[in-house]
């Protein structure tokens, strides 16, 4: 999935809607960060640590069905 620009928020959403559970995104300002990138839909563990590597994101998974994203 290609992502140009977009805000963080949106991309976690479409994300979601191919994953199992759901990712959250804690904070305003958080979920306002623009996104570039291609994902692999089918690999959320990837997803999520390149988002925590580039954006410098806490990735937290607290059961296999729910993920935060918060300012690291």
């Amino acid at each position: 999935m290609v992502f140009r620009q977009q805000p963080l928020a949106d991309v976690v959403d479409e994300l979601n809607r191919y994953w199992p559970g759901q990712t959250l995104v804690l904070g305003e300002a958080l979920r306002q960060r623009k996104v570039s990138g291609v994902f692999e839909i089918d690999k959320p563990d990837a997803v999520l640590k390149a988002l925590k590597h580039t954006l410098g994101l806490s990735a937290e998974q607290y059961t296999p069905y729910l993920r935060v994203l918060r300012e690291g």
